[in-house]
């Protein structure tokens, strides 16, 4: 939320529907965050809780606010676990089918090059 101007400080007052002369307006460059699922969460959680803070007698934006706050982690959590599911299920069904014609391989390779004596091999 970029408070650059005061036609800004105007809308964020409008959409809080507070007081901004109680309210301490600090101005910032805004930060460009990534346009992912994590770029978004961070943004309205600074968002929303700044808007809460300030807000905190407006019952009917309140529930507004931490519905979208629930659902913003909510996808970040659902995000997270996608992501280890994937990487656990490619350690399964990509890398141990990889490892398995590789040892074959070199089982085939350490026979040929010992000349079939197994005192040279080690089983692993």
């Amino acid at each position: 939320l970029s408070l650059d101007s005061a036609s800004d400080v105007t809308s964020v007052g409008e959409a809080c529907d507070c007081d901004l002369d109680a309210v301490e307006v600090v101005s910032y460059d805004d930060m460009a965050l990534d346009e992912d699922v994590y770029g978004f969460t961070i943004k309205s959680f600074i968002r929303d809780c700044y808007i809460l803070e300030v807000n905190k007698d407006n019952c009917e934006s309140t529930c507004g606010r931490v519905a979208r706050l629930s659902g913003s982690f909510l996808l970040l959590g659902i995000h997270i676990l996608i992501q280890v599911t994937l990487i656990v299920a490619t350690k399964y069904f990509v890398c141990a089918k990889a490892v398995w014609s590789i040892r074959n391989a070199y089982d085939a390779f350490e026979w040929h090059m010992y000349g079939e004596d197994e005192s040279h091999m080690y089983r692993a």
